[in-house]
Parts: structure tokens; C-alpha cells; sequence
């Protein structure tokens, strides 16, 4: 009842709210997954070819195939529509940004920097509370807000493991922060109690593929990965000593009380475990012929720490979810044709489910994606751009929601540690 009754708060106004989601409010923020335009195209994880024929920009066991380095960068708008609320919320942020080389046709390493979850949440409440102190009457207010998110530093290698099979290893280095701020409204007064949560860890994941069947009736190739925690997160959190707004600027300066001058040290506090996920993927990309490939792909993501109740804002959290998703893709055909015939085209499908540490219902999430994909120049620089819209079923009793992505890429390419040919 408790978490229904906070969830409520942020439908009360559109004009309060900043680009959220309802998952939001689990655990540091919610899992930002398909990290690349191409990979939205086909409502994948990444872990299966798209961006162009036998490579994928997130799997290192796919970079080998490259036939130049890349840098690629991609931009996503979002959009996140209450349906019973008719409360429409955007955002938007960088993708993944990658620098990838492959290495004589065989080794291949990568660096990029992505956002891994995002926190972004204003929860504003409408109901005053009345209370009387010693013959004085008091009006209670409460609004708290949340932003940040985590990030990833990621460095992959991949390399050959026989002549039909590929392997791959990532390791993502977890940075970020999250401010959290409870703005207490009393007689029209504001008291502002602050947090801020500074976040670290190290996950890896092991990657492979087999093209051992390529050559048969129907042309195969599997592709697998598993994530594993090295260091599950930490958080570093700061509390800070509450003070009045004196002139409502949100910050604590020589105008309130206490100012910022006579302000204490924050007290200081270390959670260890916070957020410790195991993952297992497993695909196919099934040639049908020479330019268009069906896919399929089941992912399983579980969180193995015991959660936190300080630093949460509701205590729940993600305990677990599964993804799956099938696609189809027809890349560009050779020869002077049409913009069509040149042109990448992708659709895809996908459902989740999310399982609750606390919460009893598992809940659906489900929809479609397309994509279109170009190459320009003689080093095959792409622009890719994807859209997806889903629905998820409602989250604790507030309202289903209606999930609207836009995301933009676009890869240049060059040679790297390869002789240029004189022409």
C-alpha cells in the first residue's frame, strides 16, 4: 500500500514530472539495455548480428569481421506515456560510444563509455497534512526528488578460438552517481534533506560464437554469452545535514539556515553488495539467403544482492527479468539498384518479464521495433536509426505504460593497423 500510495504521487502533475519511467524508482534506476541503433532495430540486447553482416557493434566475438575500425556513437529520445493518467513524460540521452579495431582479420579490441541505468524521478505530493504543536497549527507537504544514473567504462577483446568458433571478453568498469533530495513544505517553508550516492563496480561478460553450420541446408550460426559480477557495486553515500530554504534556491548557500558556511561534514556511509547480476544469453542468425537473416534470442538477468533499504527509494528492486526477441534483417544488395536495394532494413519483436524482490506478480512488458540503416563512402561509414514502441502492464496498481524509443547512429570508418593499398 505504501509503495501504491508514493507511485501515485508523481500522476498528480505532468508539469512535475521529468522524463521518467515507473521502473525508476527500483533500486539505483532503471537497466539501460539495447545500447546501439542497430541493435533497437531488432529489439535486441546486442548480442546478435545487425549492424552489418556477422557483427554486432556489442558483441567482440562478432568485431573480427570488420573491415574497418569504427567510431560509433548513437543518440535515444524516449517517451513514456501513463495511459490511465493521459501523463506523457520525455527524455533523452547519449548511447554507446565506441572506438573498435579489428586486428588482421582475427583479433579485434574495443573501447566505448554508455550509460548502464538511469535514475530520473520528481515525486511531488498534493496532500497537505494538518497538525497542531502546542496551540500552533502546521501544514505538512512532502516532495522528493532523484536523478542521476551509472555508467560503464567497457574494454572487449575478441579473438579466434578454432577455425569455426569465436570468442570474446568484456569488462565493464561501473562509475556514477545519484543526488537525492526530500523537500519537507512546512507553513509554506521548505526543508531540504539531501543524499548523494556515488556508485562503483566491475562486471565482465565471456562471449561465443560458431559458424560450424554455415554451410549446411539451412545456414546457422549460434551465438552465446554469460555475464558474471567481479566486484558487485558499492555505494559511497553522503549524507547531509538538513537545512531551511530560506530563499528557495535548492542549494545550500549564506542565505539559509544553517548557511553554507556553519554547514557540517555529510556523514559518510559504505554499502557493500547493492547490486551483484548474473546473466545468460543465447541466440541464432539463420541465413535465408544472401542478404536476409532471421533471428531469435532469450536472455535470463538475475540480481544476487540483498538490496539495500537505505539507499533505495521504495524497498524493492528488479529481482530478476528474461527478454526474448526475434527479428528479421535484409542488409544492402551489391550492385548499382535502388536506395531500397542499398539500404538495411530491420523489424523485430520482443517481450520481458519482470519479477519484484518483494512484489508477488510477475509484469509483461512487450512490443515491436524497425530500423533502416545506410552506408556512404569507400570505408562503409553507416547511419542507422531505429524506433520501438511497447507496452508494459501496470506496476503496483498505478498504471500501464506505453514506451516510446527513438535512437539515432551513426559509425565512421577508417583503417587501423592495416597497409593502406596505394591507388
Amino acid at each position: 500500500m505504501y509503495h501504491r500510495k508514493l507511485l501515485i504521487i508523481l500522476l498528480i502533475s505532468a508539469s512535475a514530472v521529468f522524463g521518467q519511467s515507473l521502473l525508476d524508482v527500483y533500486g539505483f534506476g532503471r537497466l539501460l539495455k539495447a545500447q546501439t541503433a542497430a541493435s533497437l532495430g531488432t529489439a535486441s540486447s546486442g548480442l546478435l548480428p545487425g549492424f552489418q553482416i556477422g557483427i554486432s557493434l556489442s558483441n567482440p566475438a562478432t568485431w573480427s569481421n570488420l573491415s574497418f575500425s569504427y567510431i560509433s556513437g548513437s543518440y535515444t529520445a524516449s517517451k513514456f506515456e501513463l495511459t490511465e493518467f493521459e501523463i506523457i513524460q520525455e527524455s533523452s540521452t547519449l548511447g554507446q560510444f565506441s572506438f573498435i579495431v579489428p586486428i588482421k582479420g582475427r583479433f579485434a579490441w574495443g573501447l566505448s563509455l554508455k550509460p548502464y541505468a538511469g535514475q530520473n524521478i520528481s515525486l511531488i505530493g498534493n496532500n497537505t497534512e494538518q497538525y497542531v504543536y502546542e496551540g500552533e497549527p502546521y501544514e505538512l507537504r512532502k516532495s522528493l526528488k532523484a536523478n542521476g544514473g551509472v555508467y560503464s567504462l567497457n574494454s572487449a577483446l575478441g579473438f579466434p578460438l578454432g577455425t569455426f568458433e569465436r570468442g570474446g571478453i568484456s569488462f565493464d568498469f561501473l562509475f556514477g552517481s545519484t543526488r537525492h533530495e526530500t523537500v519537507l513544505i512546512v507553513n509554506s517553508i521548505n526543508y531540504l534533506y539531501q543524499r548523494r550516492h556515488i556508485y562503483s563496480g566491475t562486471l565482465t561478460k565471456i562471449f561465443l560464437s560458431t559458424s560450424r553450420f554455415s554451410e549446411s541446408k539451412i545456414p546457422v550460426e549460434f551465438y552465446t554469452s554469460i555475464g558474471l559480477t567481479v566486484k558487485p557495486v558499492r555505494i559511497r553515500s553522503l549524507w547531509y545535514e538538513p537545512f531551511e530554504d530560506i530563499n528557495e534556491s535548492g542549494d545550500q548557500d549564506n542565505s539559509d539556515f544553517p548557511n553554507a558556511s556553519n554547514a557540517q561534514a555529510p556523514l559518510q556511509k559504505s554499502v557493500k553488495d547493492v547490486f551483484k547480476p548474473f546473466e545468460y544469453e543465447i541466440g541464432v542468425d539463420i541465413k535465408l539467403n544472401q542478404i536476409i537473416y532471421l533471428q531469435g534470442a532469450a536472455s535470463f538477468w538475475l540480481d544476487n544482492s540483498k538490496g539495500e533499504s537505505e539507499v533505495l527509494i521504495i524497498n524493492d528492486w528488479v529481482k530478476s527479468q528474461s527478454h526474448f526477441s526475434a527479428g528479421i534483417v535484409k542488409y544492402q544488395s551489391r550492385g548499382p539498384k535502388t536506395v531500397l536495394d542499398h539500404s538495411i532494413i530491420r523489424l523485430g519483436l520482443y517481450g520481458k518479464f519482470y519479477d519484484f524482490e518483494f512484489s508477488d506478480n510477475t509484469k509483461m512488458e512487450y512490443g515491436l521495433s524497425l530500423g533502416v540503416g545506410f552506408n556512404f563512402g569507400l570505408t562503409k561509414n553507416q547511419i542507422d536509426i531505429s524506433y520501438l514502441i511497447g507496452k508494459r502492464e501496470k506496476i503496483l496498481g498505478v498504471s500501464e505504460e506505453i514506451i516510446q524509443q527513438i535512437s539515432i547512429g551513426i559509425s565512421l570508418g577508417d583503417l587501423w593497423f592495416e597497409k593502406r593499398r596505394i591507388r
